[in-house]
């Protein structure tokens, strides 16, 4: 499983990040929100039936950040696709999954879709939202709360003047459960959350222990869109029901994640290379952003992992 949350709390600082005293780069992030209030996420509840209790893993408490969040009621969802017990070449694996090579993030917000028409099943929020502008953001790396546990707000930044056009938050609900909500910036308007899944946290003494095993996105109305969960290492499915909508492949050791759309690369993040620490992401005209975002982002943040426990 790629750990993204290496991508800007574990790698090596450099000039280009902004950080010569410290051999290691920490994320922020720890504020809670104090936008909207979080009654609205709660009004409705989409449990899976015949969910059981997930067992606690004890390597949920082996990484960096890694702490009980707090209670919750959660119980398991079996992984598809078992961890193969010998990492291959990420190359190698994507090498069947992906049929072309993706460009940079801000080159592809430049490009078109090769086959018109294959966008039909990419919309978390209506056109008149997106439509009207160049889909390439920035997110600064510090403000990412990218630990378990950890909550905080963050800008999405858009275009090289780095505008405001999203606001991103991570929030604790009740028992400790974390939702990430995205909001537009100018009206406070609520556009999309992520959640972990009903059932695909560990639990200890109550409490859900990250990392989860797959991911709840959710639309304005708090509406279940479909969940993101991972599929082998480096690799992620994006569902609607059963039917797999889209992929995401990653290079850890390149810092990015590609999604594809039937072998055709439509968004891109990628750590960037300037003075200031960035993610970028670019996404391909006529594909949601939001949904890019929030799918993008939520990996990031939750940094799922598959529930070899449970299969």
């Amino acid at each position: 499983m790629i750990i993204l949350y290496d991508w800007f709390a574990s790698f090596d600082a450099s000039p280009a990040c902004g950080d010569t005293n410290s051999s290691r780069l920490r994320l922020g992030g720890g504020q809670s929100s104090s936008r909207a209030p979080l009654g609205q996420f709660e009004s409705q509840q989409f449990a899976r039936p015949s969910m059981t209790q997930r067992p606690l893993q004890t390597s949920a408490f082996s990484r960096p950040g890694s702490t009980p969040i707090s209670p919750a009621t959660f119980g398991s969802r079996p992984s598809a696709v078992a961890a193969p017990s010998v990492r291959l070449p990420v190359a190698q694996q994507r090498a069947s999954l992906t049929s072309e090579p993706a460009p940079s993030p801000r080159r592809m917000a430049q490009s078109s879709l090769s086959r018109p028409g294959i966008d039909h099943k990419l919309f978390l929020c209506e056109r008149n939202l997106w439509a009207h502008f160049e889909a390439f953001f920035s997110i600064r790396a510090e403000q990412l709360p990218a630990e378990f546990g950890k909550v905080g707000d963050f800008d999405v930044l858009r275009g090289a003047l780095l505008k405001p056009v999203f606001h991103g938050s991570v929030r604790l609900l009740d028992r400790g459960r974390r939702v990430f909500v995205l909001s537009a910036s100018a009206t406070d308007t609520l556009l999309a959350s992520c959640r972990p899944s009903p059932g695909s946290c560990s639990i200890a003494d109550g409490y859900a222990v990250e990392p989860c095993s797959e991911l709840q996105i959710r639309n304005k109305d708090n509406i279940v869109w479909g969940t993101v969960a991972p599929r082998a290492q480096d690799s992620y499915g994006v569902f609607q029901g059963e039917k797999q909508v889209f992929s995401l492949e990653g290079d850890q050791e390149a810092g990015r994640l590609i999604a594809y759309l039937e072998g055709e690369p439509i968004a891109h993040a990628a750590r960037s290379s300037s003075s200031e620490c960035h993610l970028e992401v670019g996404v391909k005209p006529h594909i949601d952003p939001i949904l890019m975002l929030i799918v993008f982002l939520s990996v990031v943040i939750f940094n799922p992992e598959e529930d070899t426990e449970g299969s």
